[in-house]
């Protein structure tokens, strides 16, 4: 992995849960306003992260380390290339959404502001390569990939953050309760838009060669990290989210519930992270037949 994956890697583990956290509040129904500080600190995270990017992706065009400390090279890249541009349409929205948030701003135009930072981000992978119809059609299926995974992997941190919470067994039972729609939707969408992206990238006649290729193996990788996400979900909907709640219908004890669920939220977590930093990962590598 070099410096500009790791850097998209941090770029996509911060703005992913920036924008579910926010859209998660949508659906929830949650009252009160939204937890401002927090929100800010990630949303400056994301602007760092950022900036990360572009310094660690000038230095590469440029082949020198020291490029990333370079105003007139940093000028450069941000007005002269297309990961430039999104990075500053990026910026831009992260600082709509901090103003946004500190000002209580209703929640579908923060959710827009969040949701439009991440959908920059596919100006900057394989999509954004692209010209023409193809183009436009393969930076659409990247947008909707992207706002899926930010739902699923932001609704996860929230739910994880209630199940960690002494005494929020209740709070918890409703919100995994609600999630199971949205989660269900989120699946359905990475599922459809995933298979589109490899269809996009990789010629009928390049799918033999694509387990044999670096890009394929980390591709199959991401696979097993997202089966295993499922396999996680499916555990906390169907079984131990139906337990919690029987449990607090009949005032009997919850802890061993509470205690599975932290651990299977804890392993979908872990294996989110993963796949979103494989997903970047392959972001930079060429898939079977290109060039």
């Amino acid at each position: 992995m070099t410096a500009v994956d790791a850097a998209r890697a941090a770029q996509h583990l911060v703005l992913l849960p920036l924008f579910g956290l926010i859209a998660a509040r949508l659906y929830d129904g949650r009252p009160g306003p939204s937890p401002r500080a927090g929100l800010v600190g990630l949303t400056v995270l994301a602007m760092a992260a950022s900036a990360t990017f572009l310094a660690a992706t000038a230095a590469a065009m440029a082949g020198d380390p020291g490029a990333a400390l370079s105003p007139s090279i940093l000028a450069m890249t941000v007005g002269d290339t297309q990961a430039g541009h999104a990075f500053a349409a990026r910026i831009a929205a992260l600082a709509a959404l901090i103003a946004a948030v500190t000002l209580n701003a209703p929640r579908v135009a923060t959710a827009t502001l969040a949701g439009a930072a991440l959908a920059s981000l596919a100006w900057s992978g394989h999509g954004g390569a692209d010209a023409g119809l193809k183009g436009g059609l393969h930076v659409s299926v990247d947008i909707l990939h992207l706002l899926a995974a930010g739902l699923w992997t932001g609704s996860l941190a929230r739910l994880l953050g209630l199940i960690l919470k002494p005494g929020g067994e209740a709070e918890a039972a409703r919100a995994l309760a609600r999630f199971s729609g949205a989660g269900s939707l989120a699946v359905a969408v990475l599922a459809t838009t995933g298979a589109a992206n490899v269809a996009l990238l990789v010629a009928p006649g390049d799918w033999a060669a694509i387990p044999a290729s670096g890009w394929g193996r980390l591709l199959l990788l991401k696979l097993c990290a997202f089966a295993g996400m499922l396999a996680a979900a499916a555990a906390n909907r169907f079984a131990l989210t139906p337990r919690l709640a029987g449990d607090l219908a009949a005032s009997a004890p919850t802890g061993g519930t509470i205690r599975r669920l932290r651990a299977s939220l804890g392993l979908e977590t872990a294996l989110a992270v993963v796949a979103v930093a494989l997903a970047a990962w392959l972001g930079g590598l060429a898939p079977p037949g290109a060039g």
